[in-house]
């Protein structure tokens, strides 16, 4: 799977899960999607980096 847009989010709803192959480990924390003979890995025990907010200050 080509995924163009690094921050998509996974979307866990139950008809998203039946469309494709979906194997939820528990274990390890882990979901594997198989569609079209390929399969692929999410780790969800990973940490995201925290963003900073910006604040911008306008002196008039």
């Amino acid at each position: 799977m080509d995924i163009e847009d690094e921050e998509a989010p996974i979307l866990l709803g139950r008809p998203f899960l039946t469309t494709g192959k979906a194997l939820i480990v528990m274990e390890t924390g882990e979901i594997k999607f198989r569609v079209d003979g390929k399969e692929v890995t999410f780790n969800l025990n990973m940490v995201q980096p925290k963003k900073t907010p910006e604040c911008y200050q306008i002196d008039l």
